[in-house]
């Protein structure tokens, strides 16, 4: 059985521990959108500079439109979790990290919600 002590100790490192986690997920998530759809862009305008018609290339340029959007929807859905981690965390009582809401890497100091 779990003691008393060992729960309020993971209940205090939480906050922080999801924290280091979930940055570079959502900054991993950014990129991939990012990187995603300069390769499209560069893709369309490589076929156009090399005088190809619109239709070369059609089935592998949609499969990359449908992977950036996707990218772009999963960076979009880790946004929208990271703003319920403070309704998460008012409901339980543990810790929650207080980020900057520009994503900056200085996040506030942790306090206690409840």
């Amino acid at each position: 059985m779990t003691s008393k002590r060992t729960i309020v100790a993971a209940r205090r490192s939480l906050g922080e521990t999801l924290k280091n986690e979930f940055r570079p997920l959502e900054e991993s998530a950014e990129a991939t959108a990012v990187r995603g759809f300069r390769f499209l862009a560069l893709t369309l305008e490589q076929r156009s500079a090399a005088a190809l018609p619109v239709i070369a290339g059609e089935t592998a340029i949609d499969l990359l439109y449908s992977a950036c959007q996707r990218a772009f929807e999963a960076q979009a859905q880790l946004r929208r979790a990271h703003a319920l981690w403070p309704a998460i965390a008012e409901e339980t009582g543990f810790l929650a990290p207080e980020c900057d809401p520009k994503g900056n890497d200085d996040a506030a100091p942790l306090k206690l919600v409840g």
